[in-house]
């Protein structure tokens, strides 16, 4: 049995979205809140309309027949509640009924592999290779390239060669004036220090004081003794 079952949701009540899915909805709501942007509301629900039951079967005037009976159905709702105004509405692929369903007959239908496998059992194939299929599609959306990566890590972590260097001089800058006073200071010396330095570099000890006093009046004696 081909479920085809009828959901509306709503943005902090106000209906914004019609559509219809052969899933479960819950699992269609959460796809629908990974691929839009609801951040615009506080509050986003889903609730299930309206539900058309039908067998599978491989002839496809039938199964197109159907198809379009669901398609008529989700114009009908999006008319009765009024959302074919929204973003969200707009922005859905129009026609795209029972895709999957219609790929599926078309290229199986002479497949010897489904011989003798009943309505049920391929429905049960075909909801479990959809599973797949959109679990493969999410994981591709989801990689990155390495390359990408690795020159996204690599170029962030650049710095331009101008903006390196300005950066290095300025940060070894000094003021002009606090290298002036530093010098200027560091060439001070306490006045103080300095008459003592002088005083203590022009001393004598007196012993050496008197000899040397003693010996320049023997010299000044022994002169005026030749002289005479």
């Amino acid at each position: 049995m081909i479920k085809s079952k009828f959901y509306l949701i709503r943005g902090d009540g106000k209906p914004i979205y019609v559509g219809f899915t052969n899933r479960p909805i819950k699992q269609r709501f959460s796809e629908h809140k990974a691929d839009k942007d609801f951040s615009g509301y506080e509050k986003v629900t889903i609730e299930k309309l309206d539900e058309l039951d039908y067998e599978f079967t491989w002839n496809e005037d039938i199964l197109y027949k159907n198809a379009n009976e669901v398609s008529v159905r989700e114009a009908q709702l999006i008319v009765e509640y009024r959302t074919q105004g929204s973003k969200y509405q707009k922005a859905s692929d129009g026609g795209q009924v029972w895709t999957y369903e219609k790929w599926f007959v078309r290229t199986n239908k002479d497949n010897p592999k489904f011989l003798g496998v009943s309505g049920v059992e391929i429905e049960e194939w075909i909801g479990d290779e959809r599973a797949v299929d959109r679990y493969l599609k999410d994981f591709v959306n989801g990689m990155k390239d390495p390359v990408d990566v690795y020159l996204g890590s690599f170029v962030g972590n650049m710095k331009d060669p101008v903006d390196q260097y300005l950066s290095s001089f300025v940060g070894n800058m000094k003021d002009p004036i606090d290298v002036y006073l530093g010098n200027f200071v560091n060439s001070m010396r306490d006045p103080i220090d300095i008459y003592l330095h002088n005083f203590v570099n022009n001393m004598h000890e007196p012993a050496d004081q008197y000899l040397i006093n003693f010996v320049g009046n023997m010299e000044k004696i022994v002169d005026k003794q030749i002289i005479v």
